[in-house]
C-alpha cells in the first residue's frame, strides 16, 4: 500500500515536472503560460512535502517497531537468564 501510494505521487510530480519543461521551452512566453508554471511549482512542491511526509510517518513507525521487537527480545533473553 505504502510503495503505491509513493509511486503514485512520484508519477504526480514527474507529470508536473514534464508539463512545467513543455510550457518553458514554448517559443512564446505568455502571461497565461507563466502563471500556469507557477501553478505547477507549486502543486510539484505540495507533492513533494506530502511524499516527505509519508516516508517519514513510514520511518518513524517502522522505527517504532524495531524497538519494541528489539525490546521484546531483550525480556525474553532477561527471562530466559533468570528463570531458567
Amino acid at each position: 500500500m505504502l510503495v503505491a501510494r509513493q509511486e503514485a505521487i512520484l508519477a504526480a510530480i514527474s507529470e508536473k515536472d514534464a508539463h512545467i519543461a513543455v510550457l518553458e521551452m514554448a517559443p512564446n512566453k505568455k502571461t497565461e503560460n507563466i502563471e500556469e508554471v507557477e501553478k505547477l511549482t507549486k502543486e510539484k512542491l505540495r507533492l513533494q512535502q506530502v511524499l516527505k511526509d509519508l516516508v517519514s510517518e513510514f520511518t518513524c513507525t517502522y522505527s517504532c517497531i524495531s524497538v519494541m521487537v528489539y525490546g521484546f527480545k531483550l525480556a525474553q533473553i532477561l527471562f530466559e537468564c533468570i528463570f531458567v
